[in-house]
């Protein structure tokens, strides 16, 4: 056991026992409680002076000098912590100590502080001690010992030590804690305010205190509140006595001068405030209290991408980290937003009036959504403090439109049974099927309903097309008064909901009847003949222009503005002349296919068919060639004259044209009565065959429309009676008008007796009618028949007559043409040579005009015919000229002109004496007739004219016959027959030329060559001159027929592919491809400027603009 330091062993136990010693102890330890209750005194004295003296220099120096926070806050705490300090070694250790709790004095010390009191008994005491000590130390001298310790511990009993201890000796310090007390007491009395600001001020240290000054400061927002990251107005109002000028807030170090709205009045603008504050404001002197502006977190949105996932038939990429903003996507899209915030505990999202609330600790989040319509959406942030404001945009869903299909309907302007489709079908995400769809209904059907056809239809495009679709009406078989429904639909490939579906406007095509038909040719053949009379006025007229104008000019160096003037004029009119010659053509051959379709005589389609070929040659290319001349020369605007034969020959052209045209329109007012008549011939076959059906049905109804049709069938023979005896040469028309009458009779009494309900013998006049109709057309057709033959028989003796005045008019001109080319001027056999040329002349002034009125009857006859007639004319006429002025050069010139003029003249007639002896056997055999040769038949022919030439060149020479000369007569003739045979190869390939050359394809290839190349062998023949060269030339011309012989059959190679491809094309149907091709690649050249990168929203807008544009060109 240890106590106060001395240790005593349990075997020595019995030494406490020992009560002196004991006692002794107790009253030491008496001393030193007592000791340590003094220095409580002591220091509580001390503590109470050490607290009041800094606390009333503190507060007395806060109360007067207004210390800022940082200043309080820190004499605060040394205060607090020195007054812990003190406290803590003046009373709180001590007092410790006094509980004996931790180390005390030791009983030694105690001693000494005893013996300073009491100095007899110090020495003792300490000794007593010791020797207690000694004792456990020297066990084997322990009783000696502790009976040295009895002795002194009871010398010592008597003495009290704690009496060392005088409590009243604290008095004495008393007064330094009196003193500071009482004058905490005395300013309590005078001046209270200073315990109690000073005091309340440093507690409250954090707060600044500022003097009373002669105003206030008076905020006026309701809350000291922000939300961080906005801007904050503070506004403050002074009211008092005295206001100052300016006001400034103090923010830690920094000051800002707040904006004065009036003298009371101001502001201060914190912006993107960020955390909170504390801040005063300073007026002068005079500071305001401190105030908090509180800032609340603001939940923020600092990532964010959207993901937009296409549907799939659109074959388009998904796209990925899209801005949030507002979206522009197709129908059908998931949208998938992802949100990356800062300070947000949840979300409000809104979408097609549907609040969704999100809520994540992560700060991450989450929506999807498919879009079906156009919306909008808002999402709002949210935290504990603060809701942001919603962050609005637009969702714009382009929905899957319905494809558009735009139909140019043209039906070919030659054939009213082809109808041409251009169209363009477009969609905005992608096209699907496009097809064609027509309904046949047929009057008859008491259903009403007809039967359903689907075309499929091919394209290229995958979002936009053109196409191009080609109808041939008569592929469908058609019947009479057959009604045809059509329409167009395309559809797309809607994935999200279904394919849709567009049609085109539905339009009704109706077949006519056979009535309809005939109409419509009959106006057609009318519109032809008001051309034709109209180009014939207007031909007059420029015949007429050119002579005066010609006149004119003779006596004219340069042209001045009137003459110039004059001429552009005449070219003007010249050039409508020729458009309407075109429209008459074009007119004339869709006359001709729409009488193909109804007309049964093929021997009238033939003869239009000539007309045609008179209409497609009426303008020759040299007339051609001189208007662009003279079209040049105005262009250029030169002032010289046009050449005097330029002048000359455009009127001789539109002379030879008007003659041209009268003789065409003279043959298509007979072709008109003709077809009219036959017209009627069918009809009435085709009533015959109705009244015979009728006689069985006894239909009254039928009855009466069958008299009334045949009312009409007796008005178009009189019609064509009429038409007959308005030509020249009318045929002799006996229109059997007592069987018309008998007819009518027969007519009149079934619709009678159908009346009176007398069936029997209803159907007995029905069938009498039906066969007297079927006799009628009989006779009309073999009248008609008669009467063509008999006509062409006349036409054929008068060619022949033409033919050989023609021929002796030829020869007699050759014999004068080289009897003065070998007579002088001043002989006197030169005038009689001239009288001789002038009774030619007038022989064949004889022959053109009967030619020209034969002409006017005979389609053969080609157009050539009159233009050499009129080179005849005016060569002749020429050399009639120059004889009196013995010019033999320029006459030698014109009759060399003049005889090969005769000479292709007569060549001319024996080929339409040819075609007329053709007709007449197919008019006898209802055959064809004799089909013109092909490049074949004129390679063979001219191979053979070829040896027949070699022949002849080695004849003259063997006879020594000089070139140029006359021979033998038997030579002569030869040449003639050989001039005669190369000039009939060569109309003949112009015509072929011409034929496969009317779409302007030039399939035939160039040979031009080769015919001018056989015109300059017929000149050679007709001047009897055969040369190497003209050999060679000759071989040449052989080499290149070959090879068109062999382009021939190449091409109808081609046909028969065509053909057995189940295509017939229509008579435009390459114009109409070659202008949709044209429109096909001027789209693609106006999509070429879309940029690939734009979405289909843009790609779809920009379409539309172009497609604006192209329809504004």
């Amino acid at each position: 056991m240890h106590l106060h330091g001395i240790y005593i062993h349990y075997s020595d136990f019995y030494w406490l026992q020992n009560m002196s010693y004991n006692s002794l102890i107790a009253k030491i330890d008496d001393f030193i409680r007592k000791y340590y209750l003094n220095k409580v005194l002591r220091g509580s004295i001390w503590l109470v002076f050490a607290f009041l003296i800094p606390y009333l220099i503190i507060i007395i120096a806060e109360y007067y000098g207004y210390f800022p926070p940082k200043l309080k806050t820190g004499l605060f705490y040394i205060f607090c912590l020195g007054q812990l300090l003190i406290a803590y070694f003046l009373v709180i250790k001590p007092l410790l100590k006094y509980f004996k709790l931790g180390k005390v004095i030791s009983y030694e010390r105690a001693s000494e502080i005893i013996g300073e009191h009491f100095s007899d008994i110090q020495d003792k005491l300490i000794n007593t001690l010791q020797l207690h000590k000694s004792a456990t130390e020297n066990p084997q001298h322990k009783d000696l010992i502790l009976a040295a310790i009895e002795q002194k511990s009871n010398q010592m009993q008597p003495i009290p030590f704690v009496s060392a201890i005088k409590i009243s000796e604290n008095k004495k310090y008393l007064p330094y804690a009196v003193i500071p007390l009482f004058i905490i007491i005395i300013l309590a009395i005078i001046a209270p305010a200073i315990l109690k600001e000073g005091t309340t001020r440093i507690i409250n240290h954090n707060k600044t205190y500022v003097r009373q000054a002669p105003f206030k400061f008076r905020i006026q927002n309701k809350k000291l509140e922000a939300v961080q990251g906005e801007d904050f107005k503070l506004e403050l109002k002074l009211s008092g006595d005295k206001i100052p000028q300016d006001i400034y807030l103090i923010d830690g170090q920094n000051s800002f001068k707040l904006k004065k709205e009036d003298i009371l009045n101001f502001s201060y603008i914190f912006k993107n405030i960020q955390q909170s504050k504390t801040f005063q404001f300073k007026a002068g002197d005079y500071y305001s209290e401190s105030y908090n502006l509180i800032v609340h977190k603001k939940p923020l949105l600092i990532g964010s991408s959207i993901s937009l996932l296409y549907p799939a038939y659109l074959q388009r990429g998904n796209d990925k980290n899209v801005n949030l903003g507002d979206l522009i996507i197709p129908e059908g899209t998931r949208i998938i937003w992802n949100l990356k915030t800062e300070n947000t505990e949840r979300i409000g999202f809104n979408i097609d009036n549907k609040n969704i609330v999100l809520t994540d600790k992560n700060n991450s989040f989450t929506i999807s959504h498919i879009a079906k319509e156009s919306s909008s959406f808002a999402i709002r942030l949210n935290n504990i403090d603060n809701e942001d404001e919603a962050i609005k945009h637009q969702i714009n869903v382009i929905p899957d439109q319905y494809p558009q299909i735009e139909i140019e309907e043209r039906p070919d302007s030659l054939n009213s049974r082809v109808i041409y489709f251009m169209g363009r079908i477009s969609d905005d995400y992608g096209l699907n099927q496009l097809s064609f769809h027509y309904q046949i209904k047929n009057p008859s059907n008491k259903s009403g309903n007809g039967k359903n056809y689907k075309v499929p239809i091919k394209f290229t495009g995958k979002t936009s097309s053109n196409f191009f679709y080609f109808w041939p009406l008569n592929t469908l078989n058609l019947q009479e008064g057959d009604e045809l429904s059509y329409y167009f639909q395309i559809s797309d490939n809607d994935g999200v909901n279904g394919s849709k579906i567009t049609k085109s406007p539905q339009k009704i095509y109706k077949s006519p009847t056979v009535s309809e038909s005939f109409e419509k040719a009959n106006q057609s053949t009318a519109q032809v003949k008001q051309k034709m009379q109209s180009a014939i006025r207007q031909s007059q007229k420029i015949q007429q222009d050119a002579q005066k104008l010609n006149q004119e000019l003779l006596n004219t160096k340069s042209l001045d503005f009137e003459q110039k003037k004059q001429i552009e004029e005449l070219l003007d009119k010249q050039e409508k002349l020729e458009k309407l010659l075109k429209e008459i053509s074009d007119e004339n051959k869709k006359n001709i296919l729409e009488r193909s379709q109804i007309e049964k005589d093929k021997e009238l389609l033939e003869k239009q068919k000539q007309i045609q070929e008179l209409f497609d040659n009426v303008l020759d290319e040299k007339t051609k060639e001189l208007l662009k001349n003279l079209q040049k020369l105005m262009d250029e605007k030169n002032k010289d004259l046009p050449q005097q034969n330029d002048m000359k020959q455009m009127q001789s052209d539109n002379k030879s044209l008007q003659k041209e045209l009268d003789r065409i329109l003279e043959l298509y007012k007979k072709l008109e009565s003709e077809q009219k008549l036959n017209e009627q011939i069918q009809k009435l076959e085709d009533l015959a065959d109705k009244q015979l059906q009728n006689s069985k049905e006894n239909d009254i109804r039928k009855q009466a429309e069958i008299q009334k049709q045949f009312e009409e069938i007796k008005k178009g023979l009189q019609e064509a009676k009429q038409k007959n005896d308005a030509l020249d040469r009318p045929d002799n028309y006996d229109l059997k008008e007592q069987q018309q009458q008998d007819i009518d009779k027969k007519i009149n009494d079934a619709l009678k007796q159908l009346q009176q309900n007398n069936k029997q013998q209803a159907s007995g006049s029905q069938k009498d009618a039906g066969k007297k109709m079927q006799d009628l057309a009989q006779q009309l057709k073999e009248m008609q028949q008669e009467s063509s033959e008999e006509q062409i028989s006349v036409d054929m003796k008068s060619l022949r007559q033409l033919l050989q005045n023609l021929l002796r008019s030829s020869f007699n001109q050759e014999s004068v043409m080289l009897e003065m080319k070998s007579t002088d001027g001043s002989s006197p056999k030169f005038t009689e040579l001239g009288k001789k040329q002038r009774e030619i002349s007038d022989n064949l002034k004889m022959v053109e005009d009967s030619l020209f009125s034969l002409s006017k009857k005979v389609p053969q006859i080609s157009t050539a015919v009159n233009q050499e007639v009129t080179q005849i004319r005016e060569n002749l006429n020429s050399t009639l000229e120059n004889i009196p002025d013995r010019n033999i050069a320029q006459i030698n010139k014109n009759q060399q002109y003049a005889l090969t003029s005769i000479n292709n003249l007569a060549l001319m007639l024996s080929e339409a004496l040819q075609q007329l002896q053709n007709a007449m056997k197919n008019a006898k055999s209802g055959g064809k007739g004799k089909p013109q040769p092909g490049m074949s038949e004129l390679s063979k022919m001219q191979e053979e004219l070829n040896k027949n030439m070699q022949k002849a060149k080695e004849q003259m020479q063997k006879e020594g016959s000089e070139p140029g000369k006359p021979g033998k007569s038997n030579i002569s003739r030869q040449f003639s027959e050989m001039a005669k045979q190369q000039q009939m190869i060569r109309q003949t390939l112009q015509e072929l030329n011409q034929k496969m050359n009317k779409d302007g394809t030039g399939k035939s290839g160039n040979l031009e060559k080769i015919m001018k190349e056989m015109e300059q062998t017929e000149t050679e023949l007709v001047n009897k001159r055969i040369t190497e060269q003209s050999l060679l030339r000759q071989q040449d011309i052989q080499i290149k027929l070959l090879e068109a012989e062999k382009a021939e059959r190449e091409r109808e190679q081609d046909k028969d592919r065509e053909s057995k491809s189940g295509k017939d094309f229509a008579p435009n149907y390459n114009l109409i491809l070659k202008e949709y091709n044209e429109l096909k690649r001027k789209d693609s050249e106006l999509l070429k400027t879309v940029p690939p990168s734009l979405n289909n929203f843009y790609k779809t807008k920009s379409n539309q603009y172009l497609e604006k544009l192209k329809s504004e060109e």
